[in-house]
């Protein structure tokens, strides 16, 4: 009995190896895509890669021709405000450099647009690859900027740490994710001179509550202690906000998009894999802190340390 167990299993084994699992991207490279579009950037980028396999890595990274199309054809289409169909070309670019890594620095090439993309309309991405007689087709929304509801610049510019309910941050229009970033904006001066810098704290959220001692605590931890530094004297508050849609949201999880995840392509592309996804940003600047808040930082015993004085700009 146990004879026959094992010729069955020996025959099975042979049967499997009779027939190769074949990957569906093994006889050809297909286009990878990677656009964020930003209504309010000055100029958009798309960058055009292609899965490769069955050869060696040093082989790839030695031939550019196997990371880029040669003659592909990149273009936005939306309606524009008069209701017409317009169709914009993106111009193929080496003027970025790539950051470190396994690819090789040049050539980097990208396609640029500088022609202004319009908030809340939808973007589609057309690229013809007639190399290979092949399309790219994918669609995205384009998201406005984010608005404020609390605070409420056109009631004051005084953020109230102390003196009232504390500082209540929260806007509307939330995409599917989101963060909110308060920057502390101070100088620092020193016996050589003075630098105006910065301390951010993001949350992942668009509606919390900003206590004052928790801020404080937080500078506590954040700024080091410097027996150069004279004096600081905080310059302002800004609290800025930038979020986006869906694809968005599955980019900063699956954000090493260049592995080339065949399983599960994130995106609404055709034909293709990669990102295509939209983002927003706007802010509220050059608040000041409440008083309070002023005359804790600098007179407490637990943060004298950090040398702020009293007056701001």
């Amino acid at each position: 009995m146990e004879k026959l167990l094992y010729i069955c299993i020996l025959a099975l084994l042979l049967l499997s190896c009779e027939e190769d699992i074949e990957h569906p991207l093994a006889e050809q490279s297909w286009p990878v895509v990677h656009c964020l579009l930003d209504a309010d950037d000055s100029v958009h980028y798309l960058r055009l890669g292609k899965t490769f396999s069955g050869m060696g890595l040093n082989e790839v990274l030695q031939d550019p021709d196997t990371l880029y199309y040669s003659d592909a054809l990149v273009f936005f289409d939306f309606f524009g405000t008069g209701g017409g169909l317009l169709s914009v070309q993106l111009e193929p670019t080496e003027e970025l450099e790539r950051a470190p890594g396994i690819f090789p620095a040049s050539p980097h090439r990208l396609y640029k647009t500088n022609y202004p993309i319009p908030h809340g309309r939808g973007i589609a991405v057309r690229i013809e690859l007639p190399e290979i007689n092949w399309y790219v087709k994918g669609t995205v929304w384009v998201r406005s900027q984010p608005r404020f509801k609390y605070p409420n610049p056109e009631y004051k510019k005084v953020l109230d740490f102390y003196e009232e309910e504390h500082v209540r941050i929260e806007w509307n229009g939330f995409p599917k994710v989101c963060e909110t970033t308060v920057r502390l904006k101070y100088l620092e001066i020193t016996e050589n001179g003075m630098d105006t810098c910065h301390l951010d704290w993001t949350r992942y959220s668009y509606n919390f509550v900003l206590l004052g001692e928790e801020w404080i605590d937080f500078m506590l931890y954040m700024i080091k202690e410097d027996r150069h530094v004279l004096v600081r004297r905080i310059l302002g508050i800004d609290i800025l906000a930038s979020g986006g849609n869906e694809q968005w949201a599955d980019y900063l999880v699956y954000k090493d998009w260049v592995i080339d995840l065949i399983d599960k392509p994130y995106s609404n592309l055709i034909n293709a894999h990669g990102i295509l996804a939209s983002r927003a940003s706007g802010g509220l600047y050059n608040y000041l802190p409440d008083q309070e808040f002023i005359d804790t930082l600098a007179h407490s015993a637990k943060t004298e340390r950090l040398k702020f004085v009293e007056w701001i700009e």
